[in-house]
C-alpha cells in the first residue's frame, strides 16, 4: 500500500546502532492511505524485493550490519526463551538454524514463536526472513529479526535434499567426540545432544569479549560418567 503522511513530525533516532530517521504522528496528523495518484506530488516506483542467498550474505557482510532478505528451510527446533533486558523488562527471543542450496545460517527472533507452528514456521517449514546481517559473538554471520524485520512461511522451491533430524541424540560422555567429527561442517553447527553424569568441578560464570568486542558470558563445568569426563559450557 501507499500511505500519505500529513502533519508529522520528524527526528533521528539510533537503533541497533543504526541512525534513521522516523515520523512521529500526533493527534493533528492524517493517514491518506493510497491515496488518489493525481494527489501525489511524486511518483512512486515499484518496489522489487531482493532474495539473497545465504552465502551472499556471508560473502556480503564486512564489519557493519546490512538489511537483508533470504529464504531457507528451518534445520532445527524454534525455543522461546525469555531474557532480562538492562532496564529490567522482559524480552523474549526465539533463535533457530536455517539452510539453502549454499549453506546454512542462525536466525534470531526477538519475539515468541510459539503460536507460529500452526503456521507452518517450525521445524523443517520453508520461511522467509527480513531482517538485519551480523557478526555474533564468535564471528559467525547471522540474521536478527528487529522492528523492521519479520518471517513468515515461503513458497519458495529450493533444492534441498530430504531433510534429518540429526539434533536431541542421548549419546554417553565417551560417545559424543567421534559422533561430532562424523559430521559435515553445516551439520556441525546445529548438531545438539544429550547426556549424563556428576558434576564433578564448576568453573563458575566468567566473561568473554566476542570478535567485535562485544561481551557474553558463559558457565562451565566437569561432567562425569561412569568411564569418561568431559568439559562443559
Amino acid at each position: 500500500d501507499i500511505v500519505r503522511l500529513i502533519k508529522g513530525n520528524t527526528k533521528v533516532s539510533t537503533f541497533n546502532e543504526i541512525e534513521r530517521v522516523e515520523i512521529n504522528l500526533t493527534t493533528f496528523s492524517i493517514i491518506d492511505i493510497n491515496p488518489e495518484s493525481k494527489d501525489a506530488k511524486i511518483k512512486i516506483p515499484e518496489i522489487s524485493e531482493r532474495i539473497q542467498t545465504l552465502k551472499e550474505v556471508k560473502e556480503t557482510l564486512k564489519d557493519d550490519k546490512i538489511p537483508v532478505c533470504v529464504v531457507g528451510r528451518i534445520i532445527s527446533d524454534i525455543e522461546s526463551n525469555e531474557f532480562e533486558r538492562l532496564d529490567g523488562s522482559k524480552g523474549v527471543r526465539s533463535p533457530f538454524f536455517i539452510e539453502d542450496e549454499t549453506g546454512t545460517m542462525r536466525i534470531t527472533v526477538w519475539d515468541d514463536m510459539k503460536d507460529t507452528k500452526d503456521k507452518g514456521i517450525n521445524f523443517g517449514g520453508l520461511v522467509k526472513v527480513r531482517g538485519m546481517a551480523k557478526r555474533g559473538m564468535l564471528g559467525d554471520v547471522e540474521i536478527s529479526t528487529n522492528s523492521a524485520g519479520n518471517i513468515e512461511k515461503s513458497n519458495a522451491k529450493l533444492n534441498l535434499p530430504e531433510l534429518k533430524r540429526i539434533g536431541m541424540q542421548s549419546l554417553k560422555i565417551g560417545e559424543i567426540s567421534a559422533q561430532y567429527e562424523a559430521l559435515s561442517e553445516d551439520e556441525k553447527r546445529t548438531f545438539t545432544m544429550t547426556t549424563k553424569g556428576i558434576i564433578t568441578k564448576n568453573f563458575g560464570v566468567k566473561e568473554f569479549e566476542g570478535i567485535q568486542g562485544n561481551v557474553g558470558k558463559r558457565g562451565a563445568f566437569m561432567l562425569n560418567d561412569a568411564r569418561h569426563a568431559t568439559r562443559k559450557l
